[in-house]
């Protein structure tokens, strides 16, 4: 993995992408990350709300947000 980690492919690094990816596209792991997220994103906006309105607040919340929507 230490090479993986450097950026160098590994042997068969490309077969082994194609399998990882088969494998989450066949489970329920991208819903449930989303729906974690989701869950997470939502308690900390709660607990951000507790403070004062400013502009790091705003831009925090921005960012938990967007965080939920971006595409890539």
């Amino acid at each position: 993995m230490r090479e993986m980690s450097r950026g160098y492919a590994l042997p068969n690094h490309g077969i082994l992408m194609w399998q990882a990816r088969d494998l989450v596209a066949a489970s329920d792991g991208l819903a449930k990350t989303r729906e974690l997220a989701t869950e997470y994103s939502s308690k900390a906006l709660e607990a951000l709300h507790s403070f004062p309105e400013c502009e790091e607040r705003v831009a925090l919340d921005k960012l938990t947000r967007d965080v939920l929507t971006r595409q890539k």
